[in-house]
């Protein structure tokens, strides 16, 4: 039977009055947080009603307290059938377990051995265990795989060799070569023998019991036999045998725990495994997550972990609860049902995009020009405030090209408002984690209302509110950035030669007039001006006919807005941060970047 339900009270971190809950399980579930979060508490209960412990201290969250747990188990034919229990340890050390269906009492070791029977737990305790002669070997729960294969294979040579083969071609898609791989017994008498030298069973239990009898006859306690696993490579175009630890913790990880999957590949199980990357290659762990989907179909997973890695391999087949710290020191489990969870999650396990060598913020603007004015802005700020950022590292551009914006969309596959079909679009979250989207209002002139691919990404982020720890929306106060750029300052750039000095006028090269700063000494570069139509007027003149003025007006309007961009920038003070609303976006969008930090 599967676990379907699960609600646990009063054990360690999870309250006796909320407790911690999970209302649903599929084939495969992450119960994801951070260090101390209260992970480990599941795996001990699972431990706890496994083997019938008696109750500790350290196991109630009361001193004095209670622990309860409600179970559902359905069978995999019919998800209605099934148990569901009651498991109770009184604050008097009692255990009662009851049928809720029936409300009859279960008797202990009827519970102990259902529960033994359809549950498995890993725990972090593997890996290589010093024995009682003090020599290190690989062992899981304090038993060692080897072993139990090495055993089974005595009785089912048929499952041993599908076994074997099974783990040659998963070690051969991790190493990245060809394997030979089996499990060789030794005792006291041989040098080691593999299965397949292995004779019946009473031909084992002769040697075995010759063994003994020398061993007493030279006052020498039994050592019994042993099983260890084997690796061969392909070494100077010879096969070298290799133990599990001469290929890293990584590797014997890998082996320890398919192995001891294999052993029970037939039963239908619940299986948690705890930090199941340990030691583990990023890739060698998205492997091994492959194999327990593809390969254990019997089983339902629990992994539980604090590896973004596992994130990546979420599908319909993935139920994921992340576990967070209520106020009174327990632990509460939410269910990660869209991808707002999932970043938030994100955010519990600590994961920047930064350590996977990418921005922790990405800065989408129009074009080079909006880069360089807000690049010289937040280099400043920041010099101001002490903790510069690196672009590259905290923050980076992309460029999204003006109308390009109307194919970007933020969760797309969830905006139930799409007239067109999605496959032309771009989601702007699965791009980057954290992201601030800034845009030209254009208003003024004739247009009194945002554009449509603006306005869109607005009531986008209106509708969802909860976004807004994501993303965050820069529409400008003036009509586009170079607003901000004082009037001043813009009259001092636009006086240093920075547009074209001839234009065609009546197919004739003409020279423009110089720039004269007083041809705007009464007027005022405001929020709504277009700056190029604005300081081109300092190169007319009263006396110049409509139709010239027009010409000039056309001709300037073609500046190199990157050229400009630069001009200013070089001349950029703090000072110049009044204008409009510029200091409180920079304040916002430094909030922002130290909150990806976090």
């Amino acid at each position: 039977m599967w676990l379907k339900q699960l609600a646990i009270r009063g054990f360690r971190s999870f309250s006796e009055d909320s407790g911690i809950v999970f209302n649903s399980f599929s084939k495969m579930n992450l119960i994801i947080g951070s260090n101390n979060i209260g992970k480990s508490n599941l795996s001990r209960f699972m431990n706890l009603i496994r083997e019938n412990n008696k109750k500790n201290p350290k196991d109630l969250w009361q001193v004095k307290g209670s622990i309860s747990a409600d179970m559902t188990f359905v069978t995999l034919d019919d998800p209605n059938l099934g148990i569901c229990m009651n498991y109770n340890v009184r604050s008097d050390g009692a255990t009662i377990i009851t049928n809720k269906r029936s409300t009859e009492l279960i008797p202990n070791e009827t519970a102990v051995g259902f529960f033994s029977e359809h549950i498995k737990v890993f725990t972090d305790a593997r890996g290589y265990v010093k024995n009682r002669a003090n020599k290190l070997e690989p062992q899981i729960g304090g038993d060692r795989p080897a072993d139990w294969i090495f055993d089974k294979a005595r009785h089912d040579r048929a499952w041993f060799d599908h076994y074997k083969e099974q783990m040659q071609v998963h070690l051969s898609d991790l190493l990245g070569e060809e394997v030979i791989f089996n499990v060789k017994s030794f005792n006291p008498n041989t040098k080691g023998f593999y299965i397949e030298e292995h004779g019946s069973e009473e031909e084992v239990r002769d040697v075995v019991e010759t063994t003994k009898r020398r061993r007493a006859e030279q006052n020498l306690n039994y050592i019994p036999e042993r099983a260890e696993f084997e690796i061969h490579l392909l070494r100077n175009d010879n096969w070298k045998p290799f133990e599990l630890h001469d290929l890293g913790m990584g590797v014997f990880q890998f082996v320890l725990l398919l192995s001891a999957l294999y052993l029970h590949h037939d039963e239908y199980l619940n299986i948690f495994i705890e930090e199941i990357e340990l030691n583990m290659h990023a890739r060698a762990l998205s492997q091994l997550i492959q194999i327990l989907e593809n390969h254990f179909v019997n089983h339902r997973f629990f992994l539980l972990t604090h590896s973004s890695v596992v994130l990546d391999r979420i599908s319909d087949n993935y139920t994921v609860y992340r576990l967070e710290r209520r106020t009174d020191g327990s632990t509460t489990a939410f269910l990660c049902s869209n991808q707002i969870d999932l970043r938030c999650a994100l955010d519990d396990l600590g994961m920047k995009p930064s350590q996977l060598l990418q921005s922790n913020v990405v800065i989408w603007v129009e074009g080079p020009s909006d880069k360089i004015y807000i690049k010289t802005w937040l280099e400043s700020k920041a010099a101001m405030s002490g903790t510069p950022f690196i672009e590259g590292q905290d923050y980076s551009f992309v460029y999204y090209g003006g109308a390009l914006l109307d194919h970007y969309r933020l969760l797309a596959e969830d905006d139930d408002n799409q007239n067109t079909h999605i496959d032309s679009f771009i989601d702007i979250l699965k791009t980057s984690r954290y992201s601030v989207i800034v845009c030209d209002s254009d208003l003024g002139g004739n247009r009194m209302k945002l554009k449509p691919r603006v306005l869109r990404i607005k009531e986008r982020l209106d509708q969802m509110p909860e976004l807004s720890r994501y993303v965050s929306l820069w529409i400008s106060e003036g009509r586009e950035i170079e607003n901000y750029v004082p009037h001043d300052l813009m009259i001092e750039v636009f006086t240093k030669n920075v547009v074209r000095q001839f234009f065609q006028y009546r197919g004739k090269r003409v020279k423009l007039h110089d720039p004269d700063p007083a041809s705007l000494n009464r007027q005022i570069f405001s929020k709504n001006h277009s700056f190029d139509q604005f300081f081109a007027q300092l190169h007319t003149r009263k006396s110049d006919t409509p139709e010239y003025t027009d010409a000039v007006v056309r001709s300037v309007s073609n500046v190199d807005k990157v050229q400009i961009a630069r001009a200013v920038s070089a001349l950029w003070e703090e000072k110049h941060f009044s204008e409009l609303d510029l200091d409180e976006k920079m304040g916002q969008l430094i909030a922002f970047i130290h909150h990806a930090q976090q």
